[in-house]
């Protein structure tokens, strides 16, 4: 399995590093990587840009690996349609209210912020039934084996 590193225009948070956690890049930038069909999902959430480059997924699958990606439901349903053989997990919070506890423990964000967040998570939660599988994480272990098992079932049919 891999992971990707997406393109963003936000700046860095706390320990951020480039190229580890983001590609930070300006909204100028990204704007002419998108006209550049650079990019194989994008989208503008939380007041930023953000989206995965086309090359990292190639790449990836060119090598029969997995691929796992955290997306908002304009990303997931984008890159569907561009790979409709992506398998689409939603994993959901236990609860409206652990919801907003979780984006709330988060201190890097202003009250602005943490209202468009938990606005934004509220609407993908009435979604999340559209994905091929929907997971509630109330203990991340047993919501990693969970999620294992249905990528390897996913893998053996592909």
């Amino acid at each position: 399995m891999a992971t990707t590193v997406s393109y963003t225009t936000r700046p860095p948070r706390g320990e951020e590093k480039e190229g580890r956690d983001y590609h930070f890049v300006s909204k100028e930038r990204f704007l002419a990587l998108k006209e550049q069909y650079f990019f194989a999902e994008w989208a503008y959430v939380y007041n930023y840009y953000y989206a995965t480059a086309v090359e990292q997924i190639e790449r990836y699958w060119a090598e029969d690996k997995a691929i796992i990606k955290d997306l908002d439901l304009r990303g997931a349903d984008q890159i569907k349609k561009n790979y409709p053989q992506a398998l689409r997990v939603f994993i959901a919070p236990p609860s409206v209210e652990e919801l907003v506890h979780r984006v709330r423990k988060r201190q890097e964000n202003s009250r602005e912020e943490l209202k468009v967040r938990i606005e934004q998570a509220l609407n993908e939660m009435e979604h999340g039934n559209s994905f091929d599988h929907y997971l509630a994480n109330v203990d991340i272990q047993e919501t990693i084996k969970k999620l294992k098992k249905i990528i390897d079932k996913y893998l053996k049919t592909v």
